[in-house]
């Protein structure tokens, strides 16, 4: 597996705020659950990782579920939304 980190940029309270996103990518085909660290300013924030709601359709958790509390309510989703665009756009 090699590391992966990109940004993502969004606006928030009329500020440009920016994450840093990192996530391992396998060197191989085979599917593996994708786990993305999130970093603002180098600080380790959280993790979040795809799941498959009961509805079948994929959604985003938080792992520390403790730091959950602290965020935007549909942040998590939000971020989850931005993290595929940016592997749509490429």
């Amino acid at each position: 597996m090699k590391v992966e980190s990109f940004q993502i940029r969004f606006n928030w309270q009329t500020n440009q705020r920016r994450l840093q996103i990192s996530t391992a990518v396998p060197d191989h085909k085979e599917p593996v659950l994708s786990l993305y660290h999130v970093f603002r300013n180098n600080i380790y924030l959280f993790s979040i990782q795809p799941v498959i709601n009961a509805e079948a359709q994929k959604a985003w958790e938080i792992v520390e579920k403790d730091r959950e509390a602290h965020l935007p309510p549909g942040f998590i989703g939000v971020l989850g939304r931005m993290i595929d665009d940016f592997y749509i756009g490429d």
